[in-house]
């Protein structure tokens, strides 16, 4: 299984993915797990990946733009763009993710996740 991970921090999920059942089984040559940084997506000089929400209130949201543009630029890689998986972003609200809906995407051999 190939999963492609757009993350704001690289680094941190670089160890993290090392080190845990993750990083087993990519070095059992199970899963290959390459990790990239949304902001190399975003097209403004200080590459923001984040704005206030529409409507005022506290908090940021994730733009659209720059992970729209990270998806379709993993996609459109050679071959991978014919056997790409499915794109999971988390939500943060409720219901948690579960193993059910996780299976069918390792039927599928490869995933993107963002979040």
């Amino acid at each position: 299984m190939k999963i492609d991970l757009l993350t704001l921090f690289p680094a941190m999920a670089h160890g993290v993915l090392a080190e845990s059942i993750l990083g087993r089984a990519q070095r059992a040559g199970l899963v290959e797990i390459r990790v990239h940084a949304l902001r190399d997506y975003a097209k403004d000089k200080h590459h923001t990946v984040d704005d206030r929400p529409f409507g005022g209130g506290p908090g940021m949201v994730m733009k659209a733009e720059p992970l729209v543009d990270a998806i379709e630029h993993l996609r459109g890689e050679g071959e991978n763009r014919a056997h790409y998986g499915s794109a999971v972003c988390p939500n943060p609200l409720p219901p948690p993710p579960d193993q059910r809906p996780l299976r069918g995407y390792r039927r599928k051999g490869a995933a993107g996740l963002g979040g």
